[in-house]
């Protein structure tokens, strides 16, 4: 009796598990997407501009990290420069959320050195131009 009784309790442990397995990954999957999704609003919301702010040319690299898996957190992008310091915070904390996910994009990027920021009026957001 005793080894019916061990052999259920293996089986329900292994149930136990792979549920448990199951649930984990459903959670680090959704919760990898809203990382995602925070960071394309984040971006977006630094963007918003109005014909009196000044944009400028920001190498997310620098702020998050040259590893950085987030693709709205790769290469330059031209910000409003107001509140850029807690766009740098919140971006450096989503980036460090995403480490624990298993979702890798790798951008290529242009070499913005010479672009020149500006608020785009059509879009009312920054946006960088060639010389």
């Amino acid at each position: 009796m005793k080894l019916k009784n061990i052999e259920i309790q293996k089986k329900g442990g292994m149930f136990y598990w792979l549920i448990w397995g199951i649930l984990t990954m459903i959670f680090v999957v959704g919760c990898c997407d809203r990382i995602k999704s925070e960071a394309d609003d984040l971006k977006i919301k630094h963007q918003k501009c109005t014909a009196e702010d000044t944009c400028v040319i920001v190498n997310m690299y620098d702020i998050v990290g040259d590893d950085s898996c987030l693709g709205s957190f790769q290469c330059s992008i031209s910000l409003n420069k107001k509140d850029i310091t807690s766009f740098k915070k919140e971006a450096k904390e989503l980036t460090k959320d995403f480490e624990k996910c298993d979702d890798c994009t790798q951008a290529s990027c242009i070499d913005m050195t010479n672009y020149q920021p500006f608020c785009n009026k059509d879009t009312s957001l920054c946006d960088a131009v060639a010389p």
